[in-house]
C-alpha cells in the first residue's frame, strides 16, 4: 500500500469522508486569497476536476515526510468540502471554459472583458439592483459570447467566495483533525520533520494566520458544537459564536487603516473580521433603472462611506464604461 492509499484508508477509518479522491503533484500551489487574508503558504490544497472529482494538489518540492503531512492535510480539506453545507455544493471549475474563449475569439478582447467583469464582480452578491446582473441582462451591446463569458466569471467568483467565506473553518478543522491521522501513519521522525514545515509556515505569512485562529475559535466549542459548525457554519457564523475578548487579546489582531493608524478595539475588530469573511468591504453600487432605461446612459449610485480608495473607484468606472459601451455616471446615493 502506497503512502496516499494508507493515509486515505486511515482517514476513512477515523470517519472522514475521503473516498474517490485523486492526488497530483504540482510545481506551484494556487495562492490563498492573499489580497484578503494575507499570504498563507499551504503545503497542499484541494480543487475539483472537470468531472467533479476532488483532487489533492501537493507541492512536488517537499521531502517525503513533508509530502505525507501535506497529503494528510489535503484529506481533511476534502472531508470539509464534503461536510460543509456551502462547500459541498461547490460548483465545477471554470478555468478551462474561460481559456476556450481565448482560443476562439481575440485574446486581447477576451482579457479586456475579463478585467472589466472582475472589476465589478463583488456586486454579484449584493441586492437590490444587482449591477453585474443588470448589465448582463439588459445591455444589448454585448454579443451573446460576451454575455456567456460574464456568466462564467460570475460562477467563478461564487466559487472563490465560497472558499474564502469558509477559510477559517477549513484551516481550523484541518489543524484539529490532522493530528489524529498523523498518529496512525507517521513515524516519530516523520512527524517531527513534517511539523517543522508548519512551524516555518507560521513565520512566513503576513496577515491573519488562518490555521491558528481557526483552530482557536473551534476549540471554544464543545465536540457536538464543532461538528455542527463544520457542517452548517461559514466563517462569519464562527466569529459571531466564538471570537471572545480573551481570544482577541491573545491573538493580538488589529485593523490597519494606514501605516500609522491601527484599531485594536475588540468590537471593531470582530465586526471587521465578519465583514471581511462576507466580502462586505467593497463599495455598494446601485443602478437607477428608470433613468438608465430612459437615457441609455448607465447611472449608478454609491454610498459615500463605502468609497475608501479613489484610485480603485476610478478603475471601476472605467471598466463599467467598457462593459456598457457608452456613458456611465456614478453619483453619491440620494
Amino acid at each position: 500500500m502506497n503512502d496516499f492509499s494508507q493515509i486515505q484508508s486511515v482517514s476513512i477509518d477515523l470517519g472522514l469522508q475521503v473516498d474517490q479522491i485523486d492526488l497530483t503533484y504540482v510545481n506551484e500551489l494556487p495562492a490563498t486569497y492573499s489580497s484578503l487574508y494575507g499570504e498563507n503558504q499551504l503545503p497542499s490544497t484541494v480543487t475539483i476536476g472537470e468531472q467533479g472529482q476532488l483532487i489533492i494538489m501537493v507541492s512536488k518540492y517537499l521531502n517525503n515526510s513533508e509530502k505525507k503531512l501535506a497529503i494528510i492535510r489535503g484529506m481533511v480539506y476534502a472531508d470539509f468540502y464534503r461536510r460543509n453545507q456551502y462547500t459541498k455544493k461547490y460548483p465545477h471549475p471554470v478555468g478551462q471554459a474561460i481559456q476556450s474563449y481565448r482560443e476562439i475569439y481575440e485574446t486581447d478582447d477576451v482579457n479586456r472583458l475579463i478585467k472589466a467583469f472582475e472589476a465589478i464582480r463583488f456586486t454579484t452578491l449584493q441586492k437590490p439592483d444587482n449591477l453585474y446582473t443588470y448589465i448582463l441582462e439588459t445591455n444589448n451591446k454585448l454579443f451573446p459570447w460576451q454575455r456567456d463569458l460574464g456568466q462564467i466569471i460570475k460562477k467563478r467568483f461564487r466559487q472563490q467566495y465560497i472558499q474564502h467565506s469558509t477559510s477559517l473553518l477549513r484551516e481550523g478543522w484541518a489543524s484539529l483533525k490532522q493530528m489524529e491521522i498523523m498518529a496512525n501513519v507517521l513515524s516519530k521522525k516523520e512527524a517531527i520533520e513534517g511539523a517543522l514545515l508548519f512551524n516555518q509556515m507560521k513565520r512566513r505569512p503576513t496577515g491573519i494566520r488562518l490555521q491558528d485562529l481557526g483552530r482557536t475559535l473551534l476549540q471554544q466549542l464543545t465536540e457536538p458544537e464543532i461538528n455542527q459548525a463544520i457542517e452548517t457554519f461559514n466563517d462569519a457564523d464562527l466569529i459571531h459564536r466564538a471570537y471572545t475578548q480573551t481570544i482577541h487579546h491573545d491573538e493580538n489582531i488589529a485593523v490597519m487603516f494606514t501605516n500609522e493608524k491601527k484599531l485594536r478595539d475588540y468590537e471593531i475588530v470582530k465586526k471587521f473580521l465578519i465583514n471581511l469573511s462576507n466580502l462586505n468591504l467593497y463599495p455598494i453600487l446601485k443602478v437607477d433603472r428608470l433613468k438608465t432605461e430612459k437615457t441609455r446612459e448607465l447611472t449608478v449610485y454609491y454610498q459615500a462611506q463605502d468609497i475608501h480608495n479613489k484610485a480603485s473607484f476610478q478603475e471601476i468606472r472605467q471598466q463599467l464604461q467598457t462593459l456598457w459601451g457608452g456613458r456611465v455616471y456614478i453619483k453619491p446615493e440620494k
